[in-house]
């Protein structure tokens, strides 16, 4: 079986030939980016490409696939949540991506929109895709 790096670098061959754009959904950001400093951001610190490479490590070890390629570093919508906090469910360009270690439990009860959660602890994942970007480490 080819190792995660052999295994992304198939993956960023067949994601260039399909080349697929996807557009968000727009809302009041005004009202947005205050919900999201005072509901969000007192919880996460901003993820380091380590942190997302660590995780997505073990999703493929345990089998997974990624879903999208960019051919760019992680950009700044990755956070890693340091305690408990309930998730808003944001959209589009909004949206977040939350990387959450086994000791923290975030409430989605609300939805997720189109924010993603990465679970340290059994490598699982809430959302719809798993990109990989240019500056991830194996």
């Amino acid at each position: 079986m080819p190792n995660a790096k052999e295994r992304i670098e198939k993956f960023k061959i067949r994601e260039l030939r399909r080349n697929v754009v996807q557009e968000g959904q727009g809302d009041d950001y005004e009202a947005i980016r205050k919900r999201f400093q005072t509901q969000i951001l007192p919880y996460v610190r901003q993820a380091r490409a380590s942190d997302y490479s660590q995780w997505l490590k073990g999703y493929m070890e345990a089998g997974g696939e990624p879903t999208h390629n960019y051919d760019y570093e992680l950009p700044g919508d990755f956070y890693v949540a340091m305690s408990d906090f309930k998730i808003l469910p944001l959209y589009g360009a909004q949206s977040v991506n939350v990387i959450v270690s086994n000791e923290v439990i975030i409430d989605f009860s609300s939805g997720l929109g189109h924010c993603s959660l990465f679970f340290m602890d059994n490598f699982n994942h809430l959302g719809s895709w798993i990109p990989i970007y240019t500056n991830l480490e194996f």
